[in-house]
């Protein structure tokens, strides 16, 4: 610990704040690691950058958004400590398309561009703008930032293409889309972030064939990462194919221990459907009881509820889990408790 400087630290401690922002929201962790940073580095320009971002993920939106404005004045201030520092300026943007403000995020990234020709960062965060921006243009620039991402920084081929795929899909030119998912999984057929995003695609374009072939290679290649799992997993809820989801779900169990909730709960749904409502309502309630924050398991819970068919029996049960519902999340969840009962 002590061979590493106070710098490298902070660093550190900025890096543990953005994994706790973006992956787990846990306010307090975001906080103890920025003042941990702070205090190492007081100058360090990645410390009022986190702050600002931490601003940002909470605004609302709007030119008068209080958070937006006070994430503005940090990430000048970051800005004067190192003119060329990338995610200060790549904020700037994400600012001004918090507050709808498209013109002024263009010129903020074009300025990243500037200040960092080696970097594609200022190109990619372009590509998503232009996907957002709906007003017409004499020409579509998406192509030209896609090409000079790759072009300045070939390793960020693959996601540059990602990222004028998903423009696309924003501006909802499905097959054009699709195109540049293909691109991308032509360059790194090994890697499942593009075979994924094709399937969603191929969801949209209503091939549900070719998007179950999609998630099929993403889980071969990575069987560890979790998308390509719920890609399968959604598409045999769909079509209520309720053995052949709780034979995914079984399988899906490599992903990391976070997901093993949510999976017990589909795995919970599929039993229900079958007509297990017993063994279904022990597995849905024990994964609420393991993860209560998930409102994903919660509302797996409601909707098998919802949809049974509501003879005597099911009644009866649907009642005892929503009891048992309301006893695991407390005194917040009385309102929708009640809704359910009536």
């Amino acid at each position: 610990h002590e061979a590493v400087s106070a710098a490298t630290r902070a660093r550190l401690h900025v890096v543990a704040a953005e994994i706790e922002l973006y992956f787990f929201q846990r306010a307090d962790a975001v906080r103890r690691h920025g003042d941990a940073a702070a205090a190492l580095a007081p100058d360090d320009p990645a410390v009022p950058t986190l702050r600002a971002r931490a601003l940002i993920e909470r605004a609302g939106g709007g030119r008068d958004d209080p958070a937006l404005a006070e994430a503005r004045a940090l990430l000048a201030d970051a800005v004067r400590r190192d003119p060329r520092f990338l995610p200060a300026l790549a904020a700037l943007g994400e600012c001004a398309e918090r507050e709808g403000a498209f013109d002024e995020a263009e010129r903020h990234y074009r300025e990243a561009v500037r200040r960092r020709p080696g970097d594609a960062t200022g190109y990619q965060r372009l590509c998503r703008l232009h996907g957002m921006d709906e007003r017409p243009r004499a020409t579509d620039p998406v192509p030209e930032f896609v090409e000079r991402a790759a072009e300045v920084e070939p390793a960020s081929a693959y996601a540059s293409l990602l990222e004028g795929g998903a423009a696309y899909q924003r501006r909802r030119q499905l097959e054009r889309a699709a195109e540049w998912c293909r691109r991308a999984v032509a360059l790194e057929p090994g890697r499942p972030q593009a075979h994924v995003a094709l399937g969603v695609l191929c969801e949209e374009l209503e091939d549900v064939a070719a998007a179950q072939e999609c998630y099929r290679t993403a889980v071969q290649v990575a069987p560890e990462w979790m998308d390509g799992h719920l890609g399968l997993i959604r598409l045999a809820e769909d079509a209520e194919r309720w053995p052949e989801l709780e034979a995914l779900c079984e399988r899906a169990l490599a992903v990391p221990a976070e997901y093993h909730p949510l999976l017990r709960a589909l795995a919970g749904r599929a039993a229900w459907k079958r007509g297990e409502r017993e063994w279904g309502a022990r597995t849905l309630l024990a994964a609420l009881r393991e993860a209560p924050a998930d409102e994903a398991i919660l509302q797996r819970i409601e909707r098998t509820l919802e949809e049974a068919s509501w003879g005597p029996a099911d009644v009866a049960a649907g009642r005892a889990v929503y009891e048992a519902v309301r006893e695991v999340l407390g005194p917040g969840y009385e309102p929708r408790y009640r809704l359910h009962l009536g």
